[in-house]
């Protein structure tokens, strides 16, 4: 720069001098002035174009600069002047500047695009696990701009570090623990602390501890605290409903054991009336078949009377045919014996020579008189013949009049018994469709019986995974509650004890209304239990005041004296409300609905609903099938859940007595029509 003022400085001079020469010259020499103007203006205009010529590369730094002020740094590069004059190393340093600023409004944009190079050194900083590995190096050449651009990279480096140990759930890296310098740093670190608190809090919760809350009034802290309450609230509920549930899962299973036993036996009384309709329908086969036999021997009978009536005809006319000739033969006797008392008389006029005509005569007469009582014995015989004859054929008459009734008897015998065997068929059939219903009943319990003691299993489940959660900041009142739950649990044990000892009762003959009285007890020890239970969470929270009654369980009271005191209140998310229960045996039954508040009477109520449907669904069954139901009965009677076998048996019974005495009729009555028929034929037989 100095070089570039001494230029300057020698033209002003030479241009100095040369006005002094010309003024010196004018006065000693005569020179024109318009040439001496000219020749200085001359000189002057050379010298200022030296002068441009010399400054004329400031003009183009001015305008880099003026761009770089703007804020464009898309300037080119002033071309540099030889020499090594101050506008040379001004050109120079303004082009290397501009360089500069262009390199650091790259590495603005990257830091903008959130290019800061972290995956690059991530790696080593997680190995050596400090922060500083990740910084850039900063040489002692560096500028102010540069140095501070580098400190502001390796700020944003080591927060996003730590912001991906964050995101990376690693609370717990050494990382975490450096600090880092400014504003930005200070709120990391707090935000650190906080997440590490939230983080030992959600601990304590995983490992059942609901009591554990977090300081502040922020958005996330309010959320967790919510969270906690809400667990806890939720806790205490599911341990109410998994109460209840178990309740009623218990009591419906016991239902439905019994409904199990009331269709096996009625099962087994199904299967008995099928095998005595099988020996009825045996039975009325034989009947039937010995109708047929009699039938056929009456028909035979018919004609053999038939034939000995003929006969017997043929014999009436054979007779009198024979008292014709017995008359023509009487009358030739009489003739017989009047002509010999006629030669008799000549031969005793004759004298001596008629007395051979007159023996002859007397022989002849003497045949004549046999022969007419011959003809009197014979026509004795023949007489007692004809009587014989019609009495013979008077009692086949009477034998083929009995052998007509039997005819239509045996006739309607076979029709009673056809009838008799397509309703034994059709009754047989309907206890098939019963039997098979009761069947998909008794396979619908059992499914209903298995899901319900699952779902007693799961209640137990739930129940032993709540307690271990403490939903109490007072370890003795959790503790209590604790135990609150353990009798309970010992309450359902005892429960299911005293259905076990109930089945085998049942197994000896105690019947519905004993395994009814069983199930009370053990209701009563359970609810025993539960307000034992309660008195003693009631003592402690008494003692320990106010504040503790108030951050225990506020449920637990209404829990132990809602299952101790049937029926439940209602209460949101309980089991209070009727739960239903399909029987899914692959048809259409009934659904059976229960409740924990049900009483018995609402249970015997409902159990007499369920049977009345499930007769009307039957008997539409064999309405469709068209079978005759009228002699079907079902027994409704269901006071204590408790089925009459003898009731049933004496229907059963007295409908097996009905159709015997009538097949004992017919039987008699078939007796007696073979007897007469006999005797008929023995009758017959006589002549």
């Amino acid at each position: 720069m100095d070089k570039l003022w001494v230029r300057i400085s020698f033209a002003i001079g030479a241009l100095t001098t040369v006005a002094i020469v010309a003024l010196v010259a004018d006065q000693w020499i005569e020179v024109p002035k318009g040439l001496l103007a000219t020749g200085v203006a001359i000189a002057g205009f050379l010298i200022a174009l030296g002068i441009r010529r010399a400054l004329a590369p400031l003009s183009n730094v001015t305008r880099v600069l003026e761009g770089i002020a703007d804020g464009d740094l898309d300037q080119r590069h002033v071309p540099v002047v030889d020499g090594g004059h101050e506008v040379g190393r001004l050109i120079t340093s303004t082009n290397r500047m501009l360089s500069q600023l262009n390199a650091l409004s790259e590495r603005a944009k990257q830091l903008a695009d959130g290019k800061i190079g972290v995956l690059e050194v991530e790696d080593k900083v997680m190995r050596s696990e400090r922060l500083s590995d990740a910084d850039l190096a900063i040489s002692g050449r560096d500028g102010d701009l540069e140095r501070s651009f580098a400190l502001m990279t390796n700020q944003l480096r080591r927060l996003t570090i730590q912001a991906r140990m964050i995101s990376k759930d690693r609370l717990d890296s050494p990382l975490l623990d450096e600090k880092v310098p400014g504003e930005l740093g200070s709120a990391f670190g707090l935000m650190v602390k906080k997440l590490r608190t939230i983080a030992e809090r959600a601990k304590d919760i995983a490992d059942g501890d609901l009591t554990s809350t977090v300081d502040g009034d922020g958005e996330l802290t309010s959320a967790f605290n919510q969270m906690v309450t809400g667990l806890r609230e939720l806790v205490e509920r599911i341990t109410q409903t998994a109460i209840h549930i178990s309740t009623a899962a218990e009591q419906i299973l016991a239902v439905l054991r019994e409904q199990e036993m009331a269709a096996n036996h009625q099962a087994s009384s199904v299967e008995e009336t099928q095998r005595t309709m099988e020996t009825l329908l045996s039975s009325a086969k034989k009947i039937s078949e010995n109708a047929q036999h009699v039938f056929k021997s009456a028909e035979k009978t018919q004609h053999n009377n038939r034939t000995i009536a003929e006969r017997i005809s043929e014999l009436k006319n054979h007779t009198e045919r024979i008292n014709e000739i017995l008359g023509g033969i009487k009358r030739i006797a009489d003739r017989s014996d009047l002509l010999a008392l006629n030669a008799s008389l000549e031969g005793m006029r004759a004298g001596e020579a008629g007395k051979g005509f007159t023996l002859v005569a007397a022989e002849m007469r003497r045949l004549a008189e046999n022969i007419k009582d011959s003809v009197g014995d014979i026509k004795e015989l023949v007489e007692d013949i004809g009587e014989s004859s019609m009495a013979s054929a008077m009692a086949t008459d009477e034998g083929t009049r009995l052998s007509e009734n039997t005819t239509d008897n045996a006739l309607k015998i076979t029709l009673i018994t056809q009838q008799q065997k397509s309703g034994t068929e059709q009754v047989t059939q309907s206890m098939d469709d019963l039997s098979e219903l009761i069947n998909q009943d008794v396979a619908g319990t059992q499914q209903v019986t298995m899901a319900a003691s699952e779902l007693a299993d799961l209640a137990e489940s739930l129940r032993n995974l709540v307690d271990e959660f403490r939903i109490s900041q007072n370890p003795a009142t959790s503790a209590e509650y604790k135990a609150v739950n353990s009798r309970k649990r010992r309450s359902s044990s005892n429960f299911r004890s005293a259905y076990a000892s109930d089945a085998s009762s049942r197994n000896r003959g105690g019947g519905l209304a004993q395994s009814s009285s069983v199930l009370d007890q053990s209701r009563e020890m359970a609810a025993a239990d539960l307000s034992s239970s309660f008195s003693q969470v009631s003592e402690s929270q008494e003692s320990e005041g106010k504040a503790a009654e108030e951050e225990s369980s506020p449920n637990l009271r209404a829990t132990a004296m809602n299952l101790a005191s049937a029926p439940v209140d209602d209460t949101p998310n309980t089991l209070d409300e009727e739960s239903s229960i399909p029987i899914d045996s692959g048809a259409d039954q009934p659904t059976i609905e229960f409740a924990t508040n049900m009483t018995e009477d609402e249970q015997r109520d409902v159990m007499r609903k369920m049977l009345a449907e499930r007769r009307k669904e039957q008997e539409a069954a064999l309405s469709r099938d068209d079978i005759d139901t009228s002699d079907l009965e079902l027994d409704d009677d269901l006071d204590d859940f408790d089925v009459d076998d003898d009731d049933e048996m004496d229907d059963a019974g007295s409908e097996d007595s009905s159709v015997e005495d009538q097949i004992d009729a017919l039987e008699r009555e078939l007796e007696k029509a073979g007897g007469e028929l006999k005797e008929t034929s023995e009758v017959e037989e006589e002549p």
